[in-house]
């Protein structure tokens, strides 16, 4: 019965309790490279680990594995030798355990940031087809990646294509200043989307 619990637990991602009596482990520090990882959604990144001692010298005789830690749902999965292949946006948490044989394992989390991919399309958001002249009205937009991630942070690019009928500042505030149809642009530096004003 115990044997099939922690088999359970490991299949779940979490990281088994050090074995009891053990001696403690020569090692002081696990160095994972990179040391800030983070990743594009639906790409893969090898991460490494070295374990040091107190001195900062490598520890010689480490085994080194890779796991899903407690939390884990379907953003991604990790290999045992550090493959990590994300499944979606989110932040995925890792288990580092280095371990000495005859002495207690070391365990280290990390948490890897995958990030959406680079805007491939935007998205006004909302926007009114129709004016009156004077009127003003903020728009907003979205930038998107091309497996329809959105973005946060991207800087959104306004511009209007005929000036005598709407004009748009830099927060993408619309104002109406003639009779006709103008085509309101919004974009970053990758990727842009129109929609037109009457």
């Amino acid at each position: 019965m115990l044997g099939f619990l922690l088999l359970a637990a490991f299949q779940q991602g979490q990281t088994p309790a050090p074995a009891q009596g053990l001696p403690p482990s020569p090692i002081a520090k696990i160095e994972i490279t990179p040391a800030a990882p983070s990743m594009t959604a639906r790409d893969t990144m090898r991460l490494r680990a070295r374990a040091l001692d107190a001195a900062g010298r490598e520890v010689p005789n480490v085994t080194v594995r890779f796991v899903l830690a407690s939390g884990a749902r379907f953003e991604g999965r990790v290999a045992a030798d550090g493959l990590v292949s994300s499944g979606a946006t989110g932040r995925l948490p890792i288990s580092v355990i280095a371990s000495v044989p005859g002495t207690a394992p070391v365990t280290e989390r990390i948490e890897v940031p995958m990030l959406p991919g680079a805007p491939a399309r935007v998205v006004i958001d909302k926007a009114p087809n129709r004016l009156a002249i004077g009127q003003r009205v903020g728009l907003t937009a979205t930038a998107y990646s091309r497996d329809n991630d959105p973005r946060a942070g991207d800087r959104i690019r306004w511009s209007s294509l005929n000036l005598a009928v709407a004009r748009v500042n830099e927060a993408g505030v619309v104002t109406a200043v003639g009779p006709g149809k103008a085509v309101i642009r919004a974009g970053t530096a990758l990727a842009r989307e129109a929609g037109t004003i009457r």
